[in-house]
């Protein structure tokens, strides 16, 4: 401390307090910084504000200007995930009351559609969230109050043939939840097969990831409730996810299921593969 105090206070007696401040100002820079990354890592996160900016000021040709180049990427954005949903929203938000009280009160288009992305954020949210938390509730026991879910499962059962057709994220978590709900039909778990047997690019990372995770984990239920012929069937998704790399996170495979991959490969006599997955992963 005496050192680094005596480059950046030259020629003053030794005190700890000032270098304290500095200390502490440096960790606020830091922590400003942290959140400056973040913000910069989030999809279209400053042209968004940008257009709020515009709006809130009366800088309306700056608001319809960048709005139309908005409107453009929002257009390339590859997932329907809740990150887009909640944009659209923000975004229509703005644009439907910009035009409600400046240029047509008669067009309802863009509100209507901030109400449709608003919805489709919420139902998706909720659905992710209750997946991962009756999962939560199989393996520790625990209770969770899961509010107006039954609600809004009866929505998208009525709804699904036409207004969640091009969702393929709300698809997969309705289809998910019902699997954790309906542990004994396996019909819902087939669908999820036959999510994984075809194209499953329009959904995000984690939602490609929460596709493999539930499918695994639908599969080890059902070989700790006796049904041994779901051993192959957890093989085949393990040796997939593989193939596909959605099993690495950054290069890393988990502690369990590099595990479970092992034990299952050898219970099932599968020695030389199971012999190859430990050496080319054992650095992972």
């Amino acid at each position: 401390k005496k050192q680094v105090f005596a480059r950046l206070f030259p020629n003053k007696p030794y005190q700890e307090q000032p270098l304290y401040d500095v200390m502490s100002n440096l960790k606020k820079l830091l922590h400003r910084f942290l959140a400056q990354q973040q913000f910069e890592s989030r999809t279209l996160q400053e042209e968004l504000h940008t257009i709020q900016w515009a709006y809130e000021h009366n800088q309306f040709d700056l608001f319809t200007n960048r709005g139309k180049q908005l409107d453009k990427q929002l257009e390339k954005i590859p997932y329907r995930d809740e990150n887009f949903f909640y944009l659209n929203y923000q975004y229509r938000q703005m644009l439907g009351y910009y035009g409600g009280e400046y240029v047509d009160r008669s067009k309802s288009e863009e509100l209507q559609s901030m109400m449709d992305h608003l919805d489709n954020f919420y139902i998706l949210e909720k659905l992710r969230n209750s997946c991962h938390l009756i999962a939560h509730n199989i393996l520790m026991n625990t209770q969770y109050d899961f509010s107006i879910l039954d609600q809004v499962l009866q929505y998208i059962e009525e709804e699904q043939s036409e207004r969640f057709a091009d969702e393929p994220a709300i698809q997969l978590y309705y289809t998910i939840l019902m699997t954790l709900r309906n542990d004994e039909n396996p019909a819902y778990y087939q669908v999820l097969k036959e999510m994984l047997a075809g194209r499953y690019d329009s959904l995000s990372p984690v939602e490609q990831q929460d596709l493999y995770s539930f499918s695994y984990n639908y599969c080890i239920r059902k070989i700790n409730q006796g049904h041994t012929d779901y051993q192959i069937e957890l093989f085949n998704l393990y040796q997939q996810g593989l193939r596909s790399g959605i099993l690495l996170n950054n290069g890393i495979i988990g502690e369990w299921n590099y595990k479970n991959i092992t034990t299952l490969g050898c219970s099932l006599k599968e020695f030389a593969w199971t012999e190859s997955f430990i050496n080319t992963y054992k650095d992972h």
